[in-house]
């Protein structure tokens, strides 16, 4: 796999701070990750995760429900 195909990969990821899930690409991801750090000086005000990777927009949703599933046993217990 060449690196342009990674950047086409989509990610999963999560904000404690906002407490929400979004499906991006990995490009977007990386281009959000520099702007926070130019913009604001520490990328460490950003505190999305990456949760999961998938090939196409629906698996990375699938990952996020799979990942919400399991959240919701931790607050259970």
């Amino acid at each position: 796999m060449k690196a342009s195909d990674i950047l086409k990969l989509y990610v999963a990821v999560w904000s404690e701070k906002q407490q929400a899930f979004h499906v991006e690409t990995v490009e977007e991801m990386l281009q959000r990750n520099l702007a926070s750090y130019y913009h604001d000086g520490d990328a460490a005000d950003s505190d999305w995760l990456c949760v999961g990777f998938a090939d196409s927009h629906r698996e990375a949703s699938s990952c996020i429900r799979r990942v919400k599933a399991g959240m919701d046993l931790r607050k259970s217990d």
